[in-house]
């Protein structure tokens, strides 16, 4: 539900409380019966802690979108081999977008992908600091929970999600090129954010060429081993009838296995 009220807000550019109580409360009703099942039937009691987000949202906002009066961009640590960055959000490109690579054979729903310009701190590629900038399209995965240190995984999912992105939209190439209105392509990095009630911490995921590889070949293992798993399995009766004997004879195999009844397989 956190979720849906940072979508619901980045979407119409309306970080007011007015506007995120409104949104609460439908978030709310319209889960339900998830939250009746849950046994949590206080919906007013639930509406106002999907609220205790909204500051943080607004301090997002403010830091790293031109959606309110901010015109500064906001700065990145980069985690592991990803460089700092400085970014700038200027338009929503979409929500849940679903981002696949038939190429690459990995899909997903992008929590948020937004039309942005970046510039590195330090300068381009160890050139020396300037003013330039890039207009690209880059994702953003929200987290939720209460853990805000950045574990690998949603590294990993991020890193996929933006290569994908990169697949679909085209790579942006750094340039000395002043912005212009139309995007460059896809970021070679996405924005990890945590973000919860008690505090905002957005972290760039930029992959490089090794650890893309390694992501690749876990890919393949698992598609492999999903592969493997989905093959028939079971035992199967086959009668073969010789010539010149009146009885038929029953031959099993353990190979080729296939019962009459259906069998998923079971997967670690």
């Amino acid at each position: 539900m956190r979720h849906e009220l940072f979508e619901k807000c980045l979407l119409q550019n309306n970080f007011t409380t007015d506007f995120a109580k409104v949104e609460a409360f439908r978030i709310v009703r319209d889960h339900g019966d998830k939250l009746i099942g849950a046994g949590l039937l206080n919906e007013k009691q639930i509406t106002l802690e999907v609220v205790k987000i909204l500051p943080n949202i607004q301090r997002f906002a403010g830091t790293y979108t031109s959606f309110t009066t901010n015109d500064s961009c906001g700065g990145m640590v980069g985690m592991g081999n990803s460089p700092n960055i400085e970014v700038l959000a200027n338009n929503i490109h979409g929500t849940e977008e679903f981002a696949i690579s038939t190429e690459l054979g990995i899909k997903g729903f992008i929590d948020a992908s937004v039309e942005v310009t970046t510039r590195h701190p330090h300068g381009i590629q160890g050139y020396p600091k300037s003013g330039n900038s890039t207009r690209s399209l880059m994702g953003i995965e929200l987290k939720t929970g209460h853990n805000q240190t950045p574990q690998h995984a949603h590294m990993a999912q991020l890193a996929l999600y933006t290569l994908a992105l990169r697949t679909r939209y085209g790579s942006v190439v750094p340039n000395n090129v002043p912005p212009t209105d139309c995007l460059e392509g896809a970021s070679d990095g996405g924005m990890l954010l945590y973000l919860n009630q008690e505090s905002l911490n957005a972290v760039h995921v930029s992959p490089d060429i090794n650890e893309l590889k390694s992501l690749l070949n876990q890919r393949n293992v698992v598609a492999s081993e999903l592969r493997r798993a989905s093959s028939p399995r079971g035992v199967t009766i086959e009668y073969d009838e010789r010539k010149g004997d009146s009885l038929k004879e029953k031959r099993y195999s353990a190979l080729n296995v296939f019962l009459a009844c259906s069998i998923y397989p079971y997967m670690n």
